[in-house]
């Protein structure tokens, strides 16, 4: 693991966390990097401030509070917080913790392959089998300056007595020895340190991560869509609620936008306008983003809403590119009840069970706008699938907004 290492720079890292074939060390998997976030969480903070300034691209100057909350930090970030084996790569354990777990199981199928620490405290360990490797690039540096701060009389005195001390060869040589470099000026070009509310966005993102998720969005463009909703109508309300996510979830989210109404697609009552997959994916010359804006923005109001065959559909396909380790889903954006005659919801929750794989679950979740005469059974098909059915009274709220963000982000 350490020699597959050796040319990885902090940036490469996210990739590697939960990537199992990155590596190239087949029973080995993906990097399984810990993280502790407990008491002591000062190298796992330095090393995520490395990463992501390797990310951002400019790791010598400070990040800050704004950069992290960037949807490309926030998604590199997050992708640190588990591993391949679906574990969660923090806890509440300190970095002394995470390094006797490594050492205790340091085999292929350990939950751990590396922790961040400092020289300092893997010299502390006197460990013979841990392996120090230092990404490439600019190096986050632990720095510990010593200040003499005003108080009493005997405290200022003491604290005056360590400084002249550790500033003679015997006491340098006392915290040299303890792993500390005693006046030393790094020799590599140093990460710019987190201030402390960077460090705790960092933290704060690490420990509350936004999950690479697979949605296929099913927006029904019926003519009750065009219905006037506050100083647009439903479907451009929805549009807009729709590209808000699209242009905030995570480059590892995979998001496709299918429409349905009657006949949408020659006989067929739904259309696929953009394929699910990947965010960071293009479609051909396009990115992704730009064609789910561009295929939203064109979608106007048709006729009636046929929901039954298109969801059917939308299942079936979402189910065969199931992506292991994510939330996997169909979100359902209705205001009607289903009109297609030839599809009842008894046969639809049938066909539904018949498409269903236990190993490669999708949850249904249905967003209903308005009151529906078809609520009891969008409810009962979300509750077969696992999902979730609500209902929102208009589209011109900050309620509908917030859902689809809960759903897709």
């Amino acid at each position: 693991m350490a020699d597959a290492l050796t040319t990885a720079t902090w940036a490469d890292l996210v990739g590697l966390q939960r990537d199992p074939q990155a590596l190239g060390l087949g029973e080995w998997g993906a990097l399984r990097l810990a993280l502790p976030t407990g008491s002591d969480a000062g190298a796992t903070t330095l090393a995520v401030a490395a990463i992501a300034a390797g990310v951002r691209g400019d790791p010598t100057t400070a990040l800050t509070v704004e950069q992290v909350s960037s949807r490309e930090l926030v998604s590199a970030v997050s992708e640190l917080a588990g591993t391949d084996t679906g574990a969660s790569a923090t806890s509440a354990s300190t970095t002394y913790d995470a390094l006797a777990a490594l050492e205790n199981a340091p085999g292929p199928d350990a939950p751990v392959h590396a922790v961040p620490v400092t020289e300092q405290q893997l010299a502390s360990t006197d460990s013979s089998t841990l392996t120090a490797v230092e990404p490439q690039g600019p190096t986050p540096v632990a720095d510990h300056p010593a200040a003499v701060l005003s108080g009493d009389e005997t405290s200022t005195r003491a604290a005056a007595a360590f400084v002249d001390f550790i500033r003679q060869p015997d006491g340098a040589q006392l915290l040299t020895d303890a792993g500390f470099g005693v006046g030393e000026t790094p020799d590599v070009e140093a990460v710019a340190a987190p201030s402390g509310p960077v460090a705790d966005a960092l933290l704060s993102v690490l420990r509350n991560p936004v999950l690479p998720r697979r949605a296929t969005v099913l927006l029904d463009v019926s003519e009750s869509m065009g219905t006037t909703e506050g100083s647009a109508t439903r479907l451009q309300n929805t549009v807009r609620a729709l590209d808000e996510q699209f242009q905030r979830v995570p480059d590892s989210t995979e998001l496709g936008l299918w429409s349905f109404s009657e006949d949408l697609d020659n006989s067929l009552p739904y259309r696929v306008d953009v394929p699910t997959g990947p965010m960071a994916a293009a479609i051909g010359p396009t990115p992704r983003r730009t064609a789910l804006t561009a295929g939203a923005a064109a979608l106007t109001p048709e006729s009636a809403s046929y929901s039954a065959e298109s969801l059917l559909a939308a299942y079936r396909d979402a189910v065969a590119g199931f992506v292991p380790g994510r939330v996997n889903s169909v979100v359902l954006i209705t205001d009607g009840p289903n009109d297609d005659p030839s599809l009842s919801t008894q046969d639809l929750l049938t066909d539904l069970d018949s498409a269903s794989d236990a190993a490669r679950p999708v949850a249904v979740n249905v967003v209903m706008i308005g009151e529906n005469t078809d609520a009891t059974a969008f409810t009962d098909i979300s509750a077969r699938t696992g999902g979730t059915a609500t209902t929102v009274p208009t589209s011109d709220s900050p309620d509908f907004f917030d859902l689809l963000g809960k759903l897709l982000y």
